[in-house]
């Protein structure tokens, strides 16, 4: 709950009110007489960023609603550590098949 409490806040709340409003008005009133080809490059990225937030907020905000409901009683660290406990396992070098 902390975790989606704090995405939304700081990624879907400041980061838009600072970092996107800063680079497209802000650039934009201090530098209106440049060239804004690369500026405008980086904007998109920035935006994109932003469109990926929302769609990953979409999917914390789906699970949060499966744990609260019951259809989802535990939550599964799906990573994989099979290289890493078996390069501990032979004193820091990689497995030989």
């Amino acid at each position: 709950v902390i975790f989606s409490i704090s995405w939304a806040w700081f990624r879907l709340y400041w980061y838009p009110l600072k970092v996107l409003y800063t680079s497209t008005w802000g650039i934009y009133i201090h530098h209106r007489h440049n060239d804004h080809k690369l500026v405008l490059f980086f904007n998109c990225m920035l935006i994109a960023l932003q469109v990926l937030h929302i769609y990953w907020f979409y999917f914390i905000i789906l699970l949060l609603i499966r744990v609260a409901t019951g259809r989802q009683s535990e939550i599964e660290d799906t990573r994989e550590f099979e290289e890493e406990t078996t390069k501990n396992a032979n004193n820091g070098r990689p497995h030989d098949d």
